[in-house]
């Protein structure tokens, strides 16, 4: 069985889009590729591909959890725990349609 893979290559068009536009695509990194392409008159998926070409890809930012946030998760652990030693409300869960 033969299977072919087809690479979409970039156009010098898209390409010279998003190279005369560096420093809008600069000044603002958070902005996503459908407000840039407004920007620059060019669809979405040009200004993905033209950022791909680049090395400039989509990453998660970190998030960071407040104190409150860690102890609300402490609680809830604690008190599932605190649940699960007294009642074995584990096993006694109805999930679905069961009879």
């Amino acid at each position: 069985m033969c299977t072919r893979t087809t690479r979409r290559t970039i156009t010098p068009l898209r390409y010279g889009i998003l190279a005369s536009r560096k420093e809008n695509v600069a000044s603002n990194k958070k902005r996503g590729t459908r407000s840039l392409a407004v920007t620059l008159g060019t669809t979405h998926t040009d200004v993905e591909t033209g950022l791909k070409s680049r090395g400039l890809v989509k990453k998660l930012a970190s998030h960071c959890l407040r104190q409150l946030d860690c102890d609300r998760c402490i609680d809830a652990c604690t008190t599932l725990l605190t649940l699960h030693k007294n009642t074995n409300w584990l096993n006694h869960l109805i999930t679905g349609e069961e009879s």
